[in-house]
C-alpha cells in the first residue's frame, strides 16, 4: 500500500520543480562554502553548527596547516560533495591516507564525541518543507526518523574502519547482521527510532528536549537562508510565478556530548522509499502533510475510478478538496479555500486530512 502511494507522491512530484539552486545546500561542499560566507558575515557564533570543512583540491595547503596544528589524535571524514547513502564516506587520522583523489572531495572535522544512547551513535532525519523563498515559508515536521549505528561506538583510532560503527545511513548498517528493525512508531527498540518515540525517552532522562528542538529549528533556518540569494536571483529570472517550485528537504543532524545539534548534510530528494512499517508511519504523514500545505488540487475518487457507483461515493465519507488560491503579486501568500465538508482528499490509497504535523518556522524570530 505505501509503495503504491510513494510512486503517487513521486509521479506528481516529478512533474513539480526543485527550486533553482537549491543544491546550493544540496552539495556538501557548496553547503560549506554558503556557511562560511555567513559565518564571515555575522560570526561564527551564529553560525558554528556545521563542521569545519575543506574543498579539496583546491583547500589542499589550508587542510595541510589545520591537520598540523591540530596534533596526531585528530579524527577527519571525507565525503563526495554530491553522493549519498553513505558511499564513498571514510573516517581516517593519518596524513598518508589522504592519497591524491581526482575528483572533488569534502575533508570535515569528524565529530568524536556524539552523544550516545545504549553506547551507539544516531543521526537524526529532519523532514522540511519550504513552499516559498520570497517570502520565505518554512515549515519542519514534527516527527521524523532517528538512525542508529549498529555497532557500539569506540573512539579508538582501530576502529575508524568499521562503517557500522561510525555511519548512521542505513543503507550502509542494514547489511550488518546485527542490525534490528522496529516496525513501531512508539517504541524505542532496534536501530532506527520515530523521532517522537526519541523525544520521550530523553525526556525520561532529564534531556530538555524542546531546548535541543528550538536549537534545530534555528540552523534549520540559518542553513536555507544560505541559500536564500541564490534561489531567488534564479527564481526572479526563469519563472513566472514563485510558487511553481517546491522542496522537501532531508536535514541530517546530529547531537554531541553536550547536546548541541549540528548539521551534517541537507538531502534536496531524500529517500521517500518505505521497508518497515515505521517508515509507513512517519513517511506516510510527512506525504500528506506536504500535499496539505502545497495546496494542490487533487482528483476526486470518481473522477480516478469512473466506475464507482454515485450510490457508493456518497455512503460513509464525504470527500472535498483543496483549491489553491493564489492572489496576484510575487509577494503574495498562498491562502486555500476550505469547502464545507470535512477536509478529507484522496491520492491513490493516502487520505489527506486538513491537519499537518509541521511546524511553520518564522526566519524573523532569529
Amino acid at each position: 500500500m505505501f509503495y503504491q502511494n510513494w510512486i503517487c507522491f513521486q509521479i506528481l512530484c516529478g512533474s513539480l520543480n526543485h527550486f533553482p539552486g537549491s543544491f546550493q545546500i544540496g552539495r556538501k561542499d557548496r553547503l560549506w562554502r554558503n556557511l562560511s560566507k555567513m559565518q564571515a558575515q555575522f560570526g561564527k557564533r551564529e553560525s558554528s553548527f556545521f563542521p569545519r570543512s575543506f574543498v579539496l583540491p583546491q583547500d589542499i595547503k589550508l587542510l595541510r596547516k589545520a591537520w598540523e596544528d591540530g596534533g596526531s589524535r585528530q579524527k577527519w571524514i571525507i565525503k563526495p560533495p554530491a553522493s549519498a547513502r553513505g558511499i564513498g564516506i571514510q573516517v581516517i587520522h593519518k596524513w598518508s591516507q589522504m592519497l591524491p583523489r581526482k575528483r572533488p572531495l569534502l575533508v570535515q572535522k569528524y565529530l568524536h564525541k556524539p552523544y550516545l544512547i545504549s553506547g551507539n551513535k544516531f543521526d537524526l532525519r529532519i523532514y522540511v518543507y519550504v513552499s516559498s523563498y520570497d517570502p520565505l515559508r518554512v515549515y519542519v515536521s514534527q516527527d521524523g526518523l532517528v538512525r542508529f549505528a549498529s555497532v557500539k561506538y569506540s573512539s579508538s583510532m582501530k576502529s575508524l574502519g568499521n562503517k557500522f560503527m561510525h555511519l548512521t545511513n542505513y543503507s550502509v548498517n542494514k547489511k550488518n547482521s546485527e542490525y534490528q528493525s522496529n516496525d513501531s512508531d512508539q517504541a524505542c527498540q532496534g536501530h532506527n527510532w520515530a523521532l517522537k518515540a526519541q523525544g520521550h525517552y530523553l525526556g525520561s532522562k532529564g534531556v530538555d528536549t524542546m531546548l535541543i528542538w528550538e536549537k534545530i529549528k534555528d540552523i534549520v533556518i540559518k542553513t536555507i537562508i544560505a541559500s536564500d540569494p541564490y534561489v531567488n536571483t534564479l527564481v526572479k529570472m526563469h519563472l513566472r510565478s514563485p510558487y511553481s517550485c517546491h522542496e522537501l528537504f532531508g536535514f541530517d543532524v546530529m547531537l554531541d556530548e553536550n547536546l548541541k545539534p549540528w548539521v551534517l548534510e541537507v538531502n534536496i530528494s531524500p529517500s521517500l522509499h518505505s521497508s518497515t512499517a515505521l517508515d509507513v508511519a512517519i513517511k506516510g504523514q510527512m506525504i500528506r502533510d506536504v500535499f496539505n500545505l502545497a495546496g494542490f488540487l487533487l482528483p476526486q475518487r470518481e473522477e480516478v475510478h469512473p466506475s464507482v457507483s454515485s450510490s457508493s461515493s456518497s455512503s460513509s465519507r464525504s470527500v472535498s478538496v483543496i483549491t489553491p488560491m493564489i492572489s496576484a503579486g510575487h509577494n503574495s501568500i498562498p491562502t486555500l479555500s476550505l469547502g464545507p465538508k470535512p477536509l478529507i482528499c484522496q491520492v491513490g490509497s493516502i487520505w489527506l486530512h486538513h491537519y499537518t504535523a509541521y511546524s511553520l518556522l518564522d526566519p524573523s524570530d532569529l
